[in-house]
């Protein structure tokens, strides 16, 4: 029997229709989860930091990166999670529609604990949400519990 454990989820680079889709997800898998949606991967890693505007730091247990409108500053924020000595410890699954070997190999160089590809429909990107929330909320353990 898995016992419920307070989950923060940062997620970063979506849409606010995607942070609401992921957001209800979140609660149907792991009804103690929080979702955090930061648009803009330097205003996540401002948050992360305890930076500008961003004063009070965010602790997040799991992040998702969505590299569909800012591949570049997702891989950015990647490469400076994974060498932040304070941060390098929390999992990055980079989400992206299309990825190619070049993005994948990019993204597991800088440290990605995975990548999934979002389906284009809504019924498989729920699935893939579902199956991937499922594994990082319930099945690993994560930093800070």
């Amino acid at each position: 029997m898995m016992v419920a454990r307070q989950i923060q989820v940062l997620l970063t680079g979506s849409d606010p229709e995607q942070a609401r889709l992921m957001g209800e997800f979140l609660q149907q898998i792991h009804s103690s989860a929080h979702l955090r949606h930061i648009p803009r991967a330097e205003q996540a890693l401002a948050s992360l930091r305890g930076e500008g505007l961003f004063r009070r730091r965010i602790h997040p247990n799991l992040i998702f990166a969505d590299a569909d409108r800012e591949p570049e500053n997702c891989l950015e924020l990647l490469k400076a999670i994974k060498s932040d000595d304070d941060l390098e410890h929390i999992p990055v699954v980079v989400l992206a529609s299309q990825q190619t070997d070049s993005d994948l190999r990019k993204a597991y160089n800088l440290f990605a604990n995975c990548c999934v590809s979002k389906p284009l429909n809504k019924e498989q990107m729920t699935r893939a949400l579902e199956l991937t929330n499922q594994f990082w909320l319930t099945i690993a353990k994560l930093p800070f519990e």
